[in-house]
């Protein structure tokens, strides 16, 4: 993670209070005191994981790299379930999504600079079948 909002651990939520409610109060505090601008979303409901590979990269390289950033992604979301209680929500406890890096040039292929998406070689629902949540660059950006 490059950059990421930097959340003090949450005090027991108070009678009537949800942890997830004390844990997006916290984190909206402590980004509002830092004035880091990675903060502007600290109550969001889910966070993105981009990667790419070195350029160059033969079609299979890329195409095996999905499989285990999945696996990475779903061990975090593992680690947030388990630091919120079983489920995400806001914040700290916000699921992780892998945002596929698009199909640049395949050089073995002569390919084009262009942007290729994912579901021009992959069967779309077959991505997105997959443990986690999965987007296509162009869904991200």
């Amino acid at each position: 993670v490059m950059q990421e909002c930097q959340s003090i651990c949450p005090m027991p939520a108070a009678e009537g209070e949800s942890a997830e409610d004390e844990l997006e109060d916290d984190d909206a505090a402590v980004c509002a005191s830092s004035g880091d601008a990675s903060c502007e979303f600290a109550g969001a409901s889910l966070r993105f994981f981009l990667y790419d590979v070195k350029f160059g990269e033969g079609f299979n390289l890329q195409r095996e790299v999905f499989p285990r950033m999945g696996h990475v992604v779903a061990l975090l979301n593992d680690r947030v379930r388990q630091r919120c209680g079983g489920s995400f929500g806001r914040g700290r406890c916000a699921e992780w999504a892998l945002v596929l890096p698009p199909w640049c040039r395949v050089v073995h292929w002569w390919s084009d600079t262009k942007h290729v998406p994912w579901r021009e070689f992959f069967d779309a629902k077959a991505l997105r079948s997959s443990k986690v949540t999965v987007l296509e660059f162009e869904e991200y950006a």
